[in-house]
């Protein structure tokens, strides 16, 4: 969306910090169910949601799950094997991405992680 390289690092820092952690599992919930809420399915204009976009978006929630979990369950402790199956988790999705940065579906995801609370419908 900002782009790559050198020259758009101090951006692309200025883009990562406009998202919130809760709107971007509320759109990511939206995206993963294939069934996300009215304020998105208007901007998708009709647009699929591919399976690949799903299946990332819901990587995202099961990694969200689990940092929480880390941070805040206090009883949970994570083994090195845990550790590495949630590292893989978000080393495939990664990979994944890779394939569908580009479709016009993803480029909609990435707005609505910037702009869903403040999005208003059109009716």
């Amino acid at each position: 969306m900002v782009g790559g390289g050198p020259e758009k690092k101090l951006l692309r820092g200025y883009v990562i910090r406009a998202f919130g952690h809760r709107s971007i599992a509320d759109v990511c919930r939206g995206f993963a169910q294939k069934n996300p809420g009215q304020k998105i399915r208007e901007v998708l204009a009709g647009h699929d949601i591919s399976h690949g976009l799903a299946d990332m978006a819901d990587t995202f929630c099961n990694l969200q799950n689990e940092r929480n979990e880390a941070d805040y369950n206090f009883v949970r402790s994570y083994t090195k094997e845990d550790a590495m199956i949630i590292y893989n988790l978000a080393k495939i999705a990664h990979q994944k991405w890779q394939n569908i940065k580009d479709d016009e579906t993803t480029k909609i995801f990435l707005a609505a992680l910037l702009v869903h609370q403040n999005l208003k419908t059109s009716r």
